[in-house]
């Protein structure tokens, strides 16, 4: 029974996560000119959005280099769908070396800001020991963040459930807690 419970979780946990879409109506090739100009000014979010284009050539031909280039300048600035998608780039290879370490530390900062797709790719890493130790109890605690809102991270959590220990399941819960407690923080905005 063990063998079949581990073969599934491997095949569910194979399922991690694609590249985040632009954000339904933006990144559509017409406004190309519109996201270059607004990017060229800082813009994190046309940043983000013309790197989109470029990884799916939305209006311009596909160029992974230039995309992962402004994922990245939308990434430096806290941006955490571009964050994920950088993350993507680094664990893939595409338009940057691959480097499963930076792909965890992209996919952290964008986890870390509730991006329910990164914590799904961050908890696979931490279960298979891609770019961090192997940490089952790490894993299921981002399986669980993200299993609130991705039915997929929620499958991978009950079947990694049946893997853990009762003292792992407990750890997990806490870290799990610790983690949520960690979210709401960073999401408050400061006051002076």
């Amino acid at each position: 029974m063990r063998n079949f419970l581990s073969a599934a979780f491997h095949r569910v946990t194979g399922l991690f996560s694609t590249r985040a879409a632009a954000p339904e109506g933006v990144a559509v090739p017409g406004k190309f000119q519109e996201y270059k100009a607004k990017a060229e000014q800082g813009d994190a979010e046309a940043q983000f959005n013309l790197g989109f284009c470029y990884d799916d050539g939305r209006g311009v031909a596909k160029n992974y280099a230039k995309a992962a280039k402004w994922y990245r300048k939308a990434a430096e600035q806290n941006f955490a769908p571009a964050q994920f998608n950088l993350g993507y780039c680094y664990d893939k290879g595409q338009g940057v070396r691959k480097n499963k370490v930076e792909a965890v530390k992209w996919y952290r900062k964008a986890a870390e800001q509730g991006h329910t797709q990164a914590q799904f790719n961050l908890g696979y890493c931490y279960i298979n020991g891609q770019g961090v130790g192997k940490d089952k109890v790490e894993g299921y605690a981002w399986f669980s963040m993200a299993a609130k809102a991705d039915s997929d991270a929620a499958k991978s959590r009950a079947l990694l459930r049946k893997e853990l220990t009762p003292q792992q399941f407990t750890d997990a819960q806490k870290r799990m807690k610790e983690l949520h407690w960690q979210i709401v923080a960073k999401s408050r905005p400061s006051t002076p």
